[in-house]
């Protein structure tokens, strides 16, 4: 349905889907305004990677700042493993949605593909 029907074409195709399933609307017309939803706001890319001495994570440092992703929960894949939050592991992740500060454990090695990923 097109973002410029009216309310009563609207209504009318309720009363007309409800009555498919033998259900009962009421048949209301005239006046009215419907609030349109603010536009959606992309979902940003995820951040991909192999360390080196100048990504943004470089060989040796284990944090940086994504604020494209605060608000998000992420995920992180290293050399392409899926990653956890428990520290109980011996590799994890730690993330900060409200300041974007990822943190990863142990420190990032030459050559690791690191694969952040807002969800």
């Amino acid at each position: 349905m097109a973002s410029t029907a009216t309310i009563e074409g609207v209504g009318q195709m309720l009363y007309w889907m409800c009555g498919q399933f033998q259900l009962q609307a009421r048949n209301l017309s005239g006046g009215g305004s419907v609030t349109p939803y603010p536009p959606i706001t992309p979902m940003p890319n995820p951040v991909e990677f192999v360390v080196t001495d100048t990504t943004i994570i470089p060989k040796g440092g284990s944090s940086a700042t994504f604020p494209q992703f605060i608000g998000y929960n992420v995920t992180f894949d290293r050399g392409g493993q899926p990653q956890t939050q428990l520290n109980s592991q011996p590799t994890y992740f730690s993330w900060n949605k409200v300041t974007g500060l990822f943190q990863c454990f142990p420190a990032a090695d030459t050559d690791e593909l690191f694969s952040i990923n807002p969800v």
